[in-house]
């Protein structure tokens, strides 16, 4: 286990999947689900595909390779490449095991940095290799929504920096690939009431939004979460139904295959191309208010 801290916050994280699992004010107060009777993460990373793609299946060149929800980021050990009290970076590297499921040689640099009541986490992606690389990227932390026995899920709210007019992307609930047609939320809108029924067709999908931030917040708790995420075009939100006490807020950079795409990977829309020996990074921030 990876501890940073200082005078507000204390983190945990694994090099398991470079995943962070705990966040905690000095009051010991507790914002991530690590629950995994609701839910098998805390805050996933989703690289090198957002959601899912046709069939499973990524096309390059002709050939099909196997790729699950989400991509394989999530689920292999990472390497750690710099630690200190307050910073640690995690590394993905291509192997053998991943060229059978992604052609493309890279590094996936995962950046935590622990700054007051502030933790960055920056995604590096480099295309190592000698041709042109496509990807997605993207974060999917659990807040827990209630946070103690004294609220209820329907307590929370989330406030946008701006007011918005939303409109949701269509997702099919059984396939997880994405519908064409979009499907209007509300005009100006400047809070969203939590509510199980909003997630009975799945997920919440916006795409680029007005604002730079939006909060976690309760009608009960003074404390909140900001979570910063203008580097990011679309937003997931997302829970399960029943009793499950968190909301997953989702920054994403491209998302999952439409329903009716079956080209290659080179041409889905909302990739991130890469060519040989070019980088990008994209970073978002949670911010615990208090």
């Amino acid at each position: 286990m990876i501890v940073l801290k200082n005078t507000y916050l204390t983190i945990e994280l694994t090099q398991q999947g470079a995943e962070l699992l705990s966040i905690k004010d000095m009051e010991g107060q507790e914002y991530l689900l690590r629950d995994e009777k609701h839910w098998g993460y805390s805050a996933p990373h989703l690289f090198p595909v957002v959601g899912v793609l046709s069939q499973n299946q990524l096309l390059h060149e002709g050939v099909s390779y196997p790729v699950r929800r989400h991509g394989f980021a999530r689920n292999m050990a990472f390497r750690i490449l710099e630690q200190t009290e307050t910073r640690v970076s995690f590394l993905l590297e291509s192997s053998e095991e991943t060229l059978k499921l992604y052609p493309f040689p890279f590094r996936f640099i995962v950046d935590y940095v622990l700054d007051g009541k502030r933790i960055s986490i920056g995604y590096r992606t480099e295309n190592t290799g000698e041709k042109d690389l496509a990807y997605s990227v993207g974060a999917h932390p659990a807040f827990l929504a209630p946070r103690d026995k004294e609220e209820s899920f329907t307590d929370y709210y989330l406030e946008f920096e701006h007011p918005e007019d939303l409109v949701t992307m269509g997702l099919d609930a059984q396939t997880g690939l994405l519908k064409r047609n979009h499907r209007p939320f509300g005009k100006n809108v400047t809070r969203i009431d939590l509510d199980k029924s909003l997630f009975q067709e799945d997920a919440l999908i916006f795409q680029n939004l007005k604002s730079d931030y939006l909060s976690l917040k309760s009608r009960k708790s003074n404390k909140e979460v900001r979570f910063h995420i203008h580097e990011f075009p679309f937003l997931g939100l997302w829970t399960t139904t029943g009793s499950a006490p968190f909301i997953c807020i989702e920054p994403w950079v491209g998302h999952a295959d439409y329903e009716d795409f079956h080209g290659e990977f080179m041409e889905k829309e909302d990739n991130v191309m890469l060519s040989p020996g070019a980088s990008a990074t994209h970073t978002y921030i949670i911010e615990i208010r208090y």
